[in-house]
């Protein structure tokens, strides 16, 4: 049986060439997705069917930042560009150390100044990056 070990610290994020950091205290401090199935079954009235490949290899991936972090800077003043009329899709990478995980891409733009709240607690600021080919590779750890 393999046993693995796991460190966040590992793991690390790019996206327009800086380094993210400064993450929120939850589980799921990145996340990632395909925006939609790579494959969609066609199933006819006489119950014939074709599996129909999908070209759509967008995806999104979100960083979830504590209020301190500078990289709110950094994805704030990449997101005001953008919004201003300096929209440059960015390249993105997130390479897990801890074994051989990895997500890529070459365009990618800031989705939206995440949506925020003040209060009691804070929560963490959400940053959404879409990509328009976003490479996963699932791998296994070391």
């Amino acid at each position: 049986m393999a046993t693995g070990t796991f460190d966040f610290s590992q793991v690390t994020f790019t996206f327009a060439g800086f380094g993210i950091s400064g993450y929120g205290d939850v589980d799921d401090a990145i996340t990632y997705s395909r925006r939609n199935d790579m494959w969609e079954l066609i199933v006819g009235a006489d119950g014939d069917s074709v599996f129909v490949k999908k070209g759509d290899k967008s995806g999104v991936v979100v960083a979830k930042l504590l209020p301190s972090s500078a990289s709110n800077d950094t994805f704030s003043a990449i997101a005001l560009a953008a919004e201003n009329g300096i929209a440059v899709p960015s390249p993105l990478m997130v390479n897990d150390l801890n074994g051989r995980s990895l997500l890529a891409a070459a365009k990618c733009m800031c989705m939206k100044i995440p949506d925020g709240a003040l209060g009691k607690n804070l929560g963490t600021n959400d940053w959404g990056i879409l990509c328009a080919d976003l490479d996963i590779f699932v791998g296994g750890m070391v």
